[in-house]
């Protein structure tokens, strides 16, 4: 009886084990194994499709500083762009335009889709 007593509490402890890891596993693919990326640079490209945007990363936060250079950003139509702030078109980019790029990827990503591009014009002032 205490041999099968010890199997019962020894079963229910690798069944827990077990949950604990695939709770894991699914939670790392919830989410977990995603980053922020926010990407600054130049404009380089701009798709004529309307589907991608070139832009030769200077800089950004830590997630983007890991991949300076020229890189591609897919564009959908969920996208956000904007140039000064108002909403715009791809077509209104242009090379040469210093640009912020927001993609959410995976942690070891190395293509990326642009939630946000925006683009800060200076402003003369008198």
């Amino acid at each position: 009886m205490r041999d099968l007593r010890k199997a019962t509490i020894l079963m229910a402890v690798v069944a827990l084990m077990v949950a604990l890891v695939a709770g894991a596993a699914a939670a790392k693919q919830g989410g977990k194994n995603m980053a922020t990326y926010n990407f600054k640079g130049t404009i380089e490209e701009v798709g004529a499709d309307g589907d991608y945007v070139v832009v030769d990363v200077s800089g950004g936060n830590r997630a983007a500083r890991e991949h300076l250079g020229i890189q591609q950003f897919g564009v959908t139509p969920a996208t956000k762009i904007e140039v000064d702030d108002q909403a715009a078109a791809l077509s209104d980019l242009v090379p040469g335009d210093e640009v912020k790029v927001q993609s959410k990827a995976a942690k070891d990503a190395t293509e990326f889709a642009a939630r946000k591009v925006s683009v800060e014009n200076e402003t003369e002032e008198d």
